[in-house]
């Protein structure tokens, strides 16, 4: 005998949490929100939103520029630390990681310097710390291509 309201178990439904369901429903229906009205496409873009397109413009530009060697005919700071970069991803041994690591220290401590200089020159005022971090810039490159030559 089959009992009154009986399901046998093939024909029961699996059960689907309320998270699950809801995760389902995103799949056919996609997120609420997210999709832009036609309103949001035509409004026309913020002073911020400007402003951050033209700095993004002008980023792209000087990233297309190639480089140029500075005034005195040495390399600029950004080409000495890609020339450095390369020369510790050659080396795959762990005998020159210290020495790679010094070089990566030294021309950070330069392009700070760097950095710097030109606000200096811009005529902000420096404080003591600022200055002398200026004056060790020769010994700093002097430093890191001494390193160089070691590897």
């Amino acid at each position: 005998k089959i009992r009154a309201g009986y399901t046998p178990p093939d024909e029961v439904e699996k059960y689907v949490s309320r998270g699950k369901q809801i995760s389902n429903a995103r799949e056919l229906y996609g997120v609420p929100g997210l999709g832009k009205t036609s309103e949001q496409q035509k409004q026309p873009l913020t002073k911020s939103q400007k402003k951050n397109l033209q700095r993004k413009a002008a980023k792209e530009r000087k990233s297309a520029e190639p480089s140029t060697p500075s005034s005195n005919g040495s390399t600029t700071i950004e080409e000495q630390v890609q020339q450095s970069m390369a020369a510790v991803s050659l080396q795959d041994d762990g005998s020159n990681i210290d020495t790679s690591k010094e070089i990566k220290k030294l021309n950070k401590k330069i392009r700070q310097a760097q950095d710097l200089i030109a606000k200096q020159q811009a005529g902000e005022e420096l404080n003591e710390e600022q200055k002398s971090k200026i004056d060790k810039v020769a010994e700093w490159q002097r430093q890191a291509k001494q390193l160089e030559s070691q590897l």
